[in-house]
């Protein structure tokens, strides 16, 4: 949920009786991990481009079943598709350098389901009715 400033998470925290919370805020913005279980380690950036407000990143190591996996929650440019492009790869090569898991899983907001942001095939499929 978008949010212009950090105030409304206390009450999400509270109404979801979460116990963990990371975040990191640029400005008024910023992302946020919830979770019921331990985050043994924190990572924070934030990725930036030319013409483009600062993007922060959180990132949050938990071991699920004997496991450890890094979820990043991310929330992408929403004026360019260059400039989400863009960012995608500085967050992968943020992984890369930051992630000791291997276990990756990336969540957020991509800012990305329209038209000109897919080949033919992948907007059929996008678009394709389903059956019930």
């Amino acid at each position: 949920q978008e949010s212009e400033n950090g105030r409304e998470i206390d009450q999400v925290i509270n109404k979801l009786l979460m116990t963990q919370c990371c975040m990191n805020m640029v400005g008024p913005r910023g992302n946020v991990l919830l979770s019921n279980l331990e985050c043994k380690t924190v990572l924070k950036t934030n990725l930036s481009c030319e013409n483009s407000e600062n993007r922060p990143i959180i990132g949050g190591t938990f071991t699920i079943q004997s496991e450890e996996i890094t979820v990043f929650n991310v929330h992408l440019d929403h004026r360019s598709e260059e400039n989400r492009m863009k960012q995608l790869l500085q967050l992968l090569e943020y992984i890369q350098n930051v992630d000791k898991t291997g276990n990756h899983l990336l969540v957020g907001d991509f800012n990305s389901f329209s038209r000109q942001d897919y080949t033919d095939n992948e907007w059929s499929t996008l678009t394709k009715p389903q059956s019930t």
